[in-house]
């Protein structure tokens, strides 16, 4: 048994169907924390969230990638995403923390989380 959803799924490449978070139902969430960055991070760009999915019963499956930060959640440039039948990666990336509007602090990225959520 392991204690989060991140370490049935942390494999690189993908280890596909042998391990595998399974969800079918709208509004299923599942977030995750990010590790610290390093002390001199003092310009960060953006962020960006991807997921390795496919979908794994019959219908159309879509999904937002999101990031929350202090409460306030952004599904970034990809809205809807279409989940596949073959495993693909889908990406959205984001500009701008959701709490300020602002560029992303080094605190605002260690204190974020983010994640998939299914759209429908």
């Amino acid at each position: 048994m392991v204690s989060s959803n991140f370490a049935v799924i942390n494999q690189n490449p993908p280890a596909g169907d042998i391990n595998t978070l399974t969800g079918n139902i709208s509004a299923t969430t599942d977030t995750y924390g990010f590790p610290a960055m390093v002390s001199n991070s003092n310009m960060i760009y953006g962020m960006a969230m991807k997921t390795y999915s496919r979908v794994y019963n019959s219908g159309n499956r879509t999904a937002n990638l999101q990031v929350i930060s202090t409460g306030v959640t952004s599904i970034g440039n990809n809205n809807n995403a279409a989940i596949l039948d073959a495993y693909s990666y889908v990406s959205s990336y984001f500009n701008t923390d959701p709490n300020t509007g602002s560029t992303f602090t080094q605190a605002a990225v260690n204190n974020a989380t983010g994640g998939i959520r299914i759209s429908s």
